[in-house]
């Protein structure tokens, strides 16, 4: 005789609430390290807390040191460092969307010893002019689907000599402190940057700016001191000639003053820019009365 078993099965659907996540870990934001009875500041990122609702999270601190303050809207950390030891703080960040909240723990450091600081022997931007074509600024100018090597002077940051600290350790990140691109990398024991420049689509395409920044720290998992820079992608290729480009004038109080653009000195694909393909000139942290159109600088020095 055969038995036989009917086996019911009941699927039961639960409602998924939408709770916050850790977005980006507070421990690789790499938080600036304090120094004691200096100025503090350190701004944690926008996405350390998501919502699987999509709304938005609201941020709070506990446990911080009486120094330090927390700026709810901009997530900004600051203060005068007091303290009489130095060594780990840790504090309790929370975040809260429409559905509930979670905690999540924090980690700071302060220390009594000097920051390192960048030897201007080696800034960035005097390193990038010897490795290639860079924008006029901080950026390096590389082609779609070129293969990169960017290796930093090993001095490009130095101890202070009144520290005990030996020796320095290094991170290579995006320009917010995340990931770097999925085709660039990063040899600490180099300082180098290394990969593929990723493809461009369209030749007509603006150029993309891929943020990246040299950390540099004397204490492992916090920031101490860094330098930022980028690698400018784009169909065409638009340089400075660094070579012979003036870049101090000398203006008379009162007077008007009139500097033509550089021109010559910027290279589209290999030759001089022509003035219709010029399409915008911005001028940053100018004063209020230097102005500009696409050919010239111009303004009245004040008395």
């Amino acid at each position: 005789m055969r038995l036989r078993t009917t086996l019911s099965l009941t699927l039961l659907l639960a409602q998924i609430e939408a709770w916050p996540y850790i977005g980006f870990p507070i421990d690789q934001q790499l938080p600036q390290i304090a120094r004691i009875g200096e100025d503090y500041t350190f701004t944690l990122n926008q996405q350390t807390f998501k919502s699987d609702s999509g709304g938005q999270i609201a941020y709070k601190a506990f446990g911080l040191p009486d120094w330090l303050s927390f700026n709810e809207d901009n997530l900004n950390l600051s203060g005068l460092a007091d303290g009489k030891e130095d060594g780990l703080i840790e504090f309790t960040l929370q975040g809260t969307d429409s559905e509930g909240s979670l905690n999540q723990t924090g980690k700071l450091y302060l220390s009594n010893e000097p920051s390192p600081y960048i030897n201007q022997e080696y800034s960035l931007t005097t390193q990038l002019s010897s490795m290639g074509n860079t924008n006029g600024d901080s950026g390096i100018v590389v082609q779609p689907n070129e293969d990169f090597k960017f290796q930093f002077n090993m001095d490009s940051f130095q101890i202070p000599s009144s520290s005990s600290t030996t020796e320095l350790n290094y991170y290579g990140k995006s320009g917010n402190r995340t990931s770097l691109p999925s085709w660039c990398f990063f040899d600490s024991e180099t300082l180098t940057f290394n990969g593929k420049a990723p493809t461009i689509n369209s030749l007509n395409a603006p150029s993309l700016n891929f943020d990246l920044t040299l950390i540099a720290t004397d204490v492992k998992g916090f920031t101490a001191i860094y330098q930022d820079f980028s690698i400018v992608v784009g169909g065409h290729s638009l340089i400075l000639n660094s070579t012979d480009f003036q870049n101090s004038f000398n203006a008379t109080a009162g007077e008007s003053f009139k500097i033509e653009l550089p021109r010559k000195d910027i290279l589209q694909d290999g030759n001089p820019i022509k003035d219709d393909e010029i399409s915008n000139v911005s001028i940053f942290e100018k004063p209020d009365w230097v102005s500009t159109d696409k050919l010239a600088i111009t303004g009245t020095v004040p008395d």
